[in-house]
């Protein structure tokens, strides 16, 4: 073998080993952002909901860690995963985008409150966007509180860590909903949802 034909080789291999690599690291980050693990959100089966009230926008944080602890009982996962899913996605929107989270919430939402949901929203909406203060928030889930788990019928108190967002302030605040789920056709669809 001659000089070229080796570094030729050692290329090849270096740019396997680099591209594997990338493969890798790919899919540990599609892994990563798909599963809920017991370490990401703190599971608890006993407690008691507060009732219902307004948003409290001024209510100040405890710090920026998420609360982990191990789960006190064992949830169906698909269960876990709808209420993670729908909570982050329900509290994170925009009143110039129509409030589009909404729609990408369908698929795990009952009719029933979808179609409560739109009503309200079209109350919500603006034709035209360009003459409305911009206004968004985001979500986190810190916390999921079985309240009630049935093989049919479950309720849980979510802690989620918000941003109001406005053109000139991002305002940190804890708000709690109460969720609701049903199990229709083998699949668990929000029923209500009431933030606290």
């Amino acid at each position: 073998m001659n000089k070229k034909t080796i570094i030729t080789i050692i290329i090849i291999l270096l740019l396997l080993i680099a591209g594997g690599g990338v493969i890798y690291w790919y899919w540990q980050s599609q892994q990563n952002n798909n599963s809920i693990t017991d370490s990401s959100v703190d599971v608890v089966t006993d407690g008691s909901s507060s009732g219902v009230g307004l948003p409290a926008l001024d209510q100040p944080l405890a710090d920026d860690k998420t609360e982990v602890d191990s789960p006190a009982v064992s949830v169906d996962t698909s269960l876990t995963t709808n209420v993670y899913y729908f909570v982050e996605r329900f509290g994170t929107y925009s009143n110039v985008s129509d409030f589009q989270n909404i729609d990408d919430l369908k698929s795990v939402m009952s009719n029933d409150f979808y179609n409560q949901v739109i009503a309200k929203r079209k109350n919500l909406s603006f034709a035209d966007t360009s003459s409305i203060e911009y206004e968004a928030y985001d979500a986190k889930v810190v916390r999921l509180e079985w309240l009630d788990n049935t093989d049919i019928r479950a309720t849980a108190k979510v802690t989620t860590r918000r941003h109001k967002i406005t053109k000139d302030s991002n305002e940190p605040y804890s708000q709690d909903i109460i969720v609701r789920l049903d199990k229709v056709n083998n699949q668990w669809l929000v029923t209500e949802a009431v933030w606290q």
